[in-house]
């Protein structure tokens, strides 16, 4: 996939890729070249090759699994992606239920908190308003752990450790996952506590009990 020219008019030599059809590079692509040739060359081969560089195989693998792909998610998302799907979608019905709590209706502040908290839970999910029905906005797979399913923070984090681990895996590579791992278990903490509340407001008896 030709990128285009890089500029040499810049220490270091800069070049910005982005896909018109905003494709993930990652899952297709696991090496870069630096050619000598005209742009219309570089469309039909990569002869004269003057730089390149690859990502490390075994590693790669699980770096995929965090930031394009795995089988055993919804849709087979990537778990970082994932992980930012449904807190987006989280966070969209926790406006929802500020909102309904400004607005003083009860019934919706027990709706949303169950969204919330089901959101959360995945294959987990319960009636906690007790209006009959499971209502789930999320796509099932869940942030935290849930049945058999790691949820997307797990996920995450053990993937991003077993890139770490990968025999192949490069300093960089050990040193980012450090930092996912280290995101991953704080993001853990958070979403443990927006579930506990979500659960204390789907069980209050007035609106007065959901204020704090």
């Amino acid at each position: 996939l030709p990128l285009g020219k890089l500029s040499l008019g810049s220490d270091p030599a800069t070049l910005t890729f982005v896909s018109p059809t905003n494709d993930n590079l990652l899952g297709a692509f696991n090496q870069i070249y630096v050619t000598q040739s005209s742009e219309a060359e570089a469309q039909t081969n990569n002869q004269n090759v003057v730089l390149a560089g690859a990502l490390p195989e075994k590693a790669l693998v699980h770096i995929r699994h965090v930031l394009f792909s795995i089988g055993n998610t919804p849709n087979k998302i990537g778990f970082a992606l994932g992980l930012r799907q449904e807190t987006d979608e989280l966070q969209r019905h926790a406006q929802f239920l500020n909102d309904a709590l400004q607005a003083g209706d009860f019934r919706l502040v027990k709706v949303h908190a169950e969204h919330i908290a089901n959101i959360i839970d995945g294959s987990g999910a319960q009636d906690l308003n007790g209006d009959g029905k499971v209502q789930n906005p999320g796509d099932g797979f869940g942030l935290l752990q849930n049945g058999a399913q790691d949820g997307y923070i797990k996920g995450m984090i053990d993937h991003a450790k077993l890139a770490a681990d990968a025999p192949d895996a490069t300093d960089a590579i050990k040193l980012h996952a450090g930092h996912v791992q280290i995101a991953g278990e704080n993001t853990r903490l958070r979403i443990q506590d927006i579930h506990d509340r979500a659960l204390k407001i789907a069980a209050a008896a007035g609106i007065a009990d959901t204020q704090q």
